[in-house]
């Protein structure tokens, strides 16, 4: 009859890269990868802008699992879209800025100006706001939309 042992060093090496396995699901199970964009969103889907005090501004959130560079912008009926930021690049986190109707600067059909236009207040209507990140890293990106509308500006 043979001796059938098995030698020291394969069972460490076998017990090593079985709790390697467990580990690494452990892991995966506690802490899952979040998504590059977690969440987005105005906190009032209205505002009118007019200085009188009441829904003049109306607040946007937001977070970030990774950096990322991030856009804000609202398309309106007709397409026409207005930023709000471009291309920021953002670290990870949680975010939020007061949004009183104003974006980068726009010049309107017909309309004519000397000078740059460099922010403006949106025109009434009704808009798509679209959040977008893409990593900084460039393997993920993510989009969040929503409605908001201007009145009274």
């Amino acid at each position: 009859m043979t001796d059938m042992r098995i030698s020291p060093s394969l069972v460490v090496l076998a017990a090593i890269l079985a709790a390697a396995g467990v580990i690494s699901t452990g892991l995966l199970v506690l802490s899952p990868s979040r998504t590059l964009l977690v969440s987005a969103g105005f906190d009032r889907a209205a505002i009118t802008p007019n200085a009188d005090g009441s829904d003049d501004v109306t607040n946007f959130a937001f977070e970030l699992s990774r950096p990322a560079f991030v856009t804000l912008a609202l398309t309106d009926t007709d397409g026409a879209v207005f930023s709000i930021r471009t291309n920021q690049r953002t670290p990870t986190g949680d975010f939020a800025l007061a949004f009183s109707g104003v974006v980068d600067g726009y010049v309107l059909a017909g309309e004519t100006f000397e000078a740059e236009v460099a922010r403006r207040l949106i025109p009434d209507g009704t808009y798509t706001w679209t959040l977008s990140a893409e990593a900084v890293e460039g393997e993920e990106s993510g989009q969040f939309e929503g409605m908001l509308t201007v009145s009274g500006s």
